[in-house]
């Protein structure tokens, strides 16, 4: 058992006390020290899990329409196909071309003419005056051609309806002739209706004459210079009457006009001037001057080379 001192006490509290002090000693701040050095930097963490994915966004606008594009190339043509069945044949219809013809549009009961085309061909064809619904007597019938074309002349006098009737029918101001053909074909037309035929003019015969020839050195009848100049004059034609004068080419046409439409004067004259084209050769040829109203002569023409 150790027992206590005063002694041993003394130093305890003395120690306790130097102690304290170097305590509080420690306890006041010093100056900073030197800043050590940096470390290497450490291993980056594992990443970490991705994220729930969020609401989807509204819808955006539609973007413009693009440019069209180039066309593409043909396809390869389809194979034809089957002729289909022939259809049945249709009814005969009415020649839309059937036409009827009467000189002057003047029917002269005593010498009827009338004239058809556009029938159809070979087809019998009936002729008549179609005056109403009860009197229609007939002209006369005939047989179109391979053409459709047909001609009837006949003395409609003498056919009893149309004597019968000849009074009406030429005091009416126009009346209907009408043409049916067996085939179907129709044609008609408006005529005026007289009885007899006037006779024809007579025509005086006129004492016409024809001059031609070169005119460069003076008048030459009957002699001109390939591609020269020409005169030609008529005499004797009838007066105001249009005369035409041609030269007849070797081939039978006209080799050249030397007047055209020229009037006659109160004697029955009348001249011109032309130059000769070069077609004409050297050689002779016939000249010939034709009237509007039926007067003509001719002349020779010797053509030389220049």
């Amino acid at each position: 058992m150790i027992k206590n001192s005063p002694r041993r006490g003394f130093l305890l509290a003395l120690s306790v006390a130097l102690i304290s002090v170097l305590v509080l000693a420690a306890c006041q701040q010093g100056p900073t020290g030197a800043s050590g050095s940096h470390g290497n930097p450490g291993v980056p963490g594992a990443p970490g899990n991705p994220g729930s994915p969020g609401a989807p966004g509204s819808p955006g606008k539609p973007g413009l329409p693009g440019l069209p594009g180039n066309p593409g190339n043909p396809g390869n043509p389809g194979v034809q196909g089957l002729a289909g069945i022939d259809g049945l044949d249709g009814s005969p219809g009415v020649s839309p071309d059937a036409a009827l013809a009467v000189a002057d549009n003047t029917l002269y009961l005593d010498s009827a003419e009338v004239m058809g085309s556009g029938f159809k061909s070979l087809e019998a064809v009936s002729v008549f005056v179609n005056w109403d619904d009860n009197t229609q007597p007939m002209i006369g019938v005939a047989d179109a051609d391979e053409g459709g074309a047909f001609r009837i002349t006949v003395n409609a006098s003498a056919v009893d309806a149309i004597a019968q009737a000849t009074a009406s029918l030429t005091a009416a101001s126009v009346v209907s002739i009408k043409a049916e053909g067996a085939d179907g074909s129709v044609a008609s037309i408006p005529v005026k209706v007289v009885a007899t035929r006037p006779a024809a003019p007579v025509v005086i015969a006129v004492d016409s004459s024809l001059v031609v020839g070169g005119n460069e050195n003076g008048l030459a009848v009957g002699l001109a210079s390939e591609g020269g100049g020409v005169t030609a004059a008529v005499s004797g034609f009838n007066e105001g009457e249009r005369v035409n004068i041609t030269v007849i080419g070797a081939d039978g046409g006209v080799g050249a006009v030397l007047l055209a439409g020229a009037r006659a004067n109160i004697g029955g004259a009348v001249s011109g001037e032309s130059i000769l084209p070069a077609s004409l050769k050297a050689g002779t040829y016939a000249v010939q001057a034709v009237g509007t109203e039926g007067s003509t002569a001719t002349a020779p023409l010797i053509i030389v080379a220049k």
